[in-house]
This record gives C-alpha cells, structure tokens and sequence, in this order.
C-alpha cells in the first residue's frame, strides 16, 4: 500500500528572523484592516503568500497582494499615488469602450 504522503502538497517556507506585523488591505475583505504577526514566506504555484499568526496564535495564510507588503507596480510608483486606476485597467476600459462605440 502506498503512503499518502506521496499527494501532499509541499510549499517552501522562507522563516523570518524578526517577526512584523502585517496589515491586509484589501478593500473588500471582512477583515480588512486587521494585522497579523508575519512568522513567514511561502511560495505556492508561483503566488507569493504570507505565513502569520492570527489574535488566538491560529497559523493563515494571505496572499502578499492583499496586504499591506504587496509590490507596487511601476506606473503607481510614478504616478505618485495620484492614480487609481492600474494602467493595464485603462487600457482594457479604453478597448471596451471602443467595441461599444462601434457597436451602436
């Protein structure tokens, strides 16, 4: 018989020295604004996530790009938090509101 730990899924973990504390940011999420202690990194199918404990020590994992550690993309940097809007956003609205303008 086989051993199930042959379909584990394994992830790496980057441990961290100094623990921080982390703020989620995504808008739309219950919990955002709440902070938790970052106790790590992980890589799992290409997607960065955070390791933190929770207020009750209860280990979950967020995705980076939720929180306040995400990266800043190049056209925000340079618009100097000016802008909303991602630039690959606008360009995807400008072409929808071409169709549309073509359309009627």
């Amino acid at each position: 018989m086989e051993s199930r730990n042959k379909f584990k899924k394994t992830h790496k973990t980057t441990p961290l020295s100094d623990h921080e504390t982390i703020t989620v940011t995504h808008p739309f999420l219950p919990y955002s604004g709440k902070q938790y202690c970052l106790i790590g990194k992980l890589n799992s199918g290409g997607k960065e996530k955070l390791l933190c404990l929770d207020s009750n020590n209860k280990e979950v994992v967020i995705p980076i790009e939720y929180t306040n550690l995400k990266k800043e993309e190049f056209f925000q940097k340079q618009a100097n938090e000016r802008c909303d809007f991602r630039y690959e956003d606008l360009l995807n609205l400008a072409g929808l509101l071409e169709e549309i303008r073509k359309s009627v």
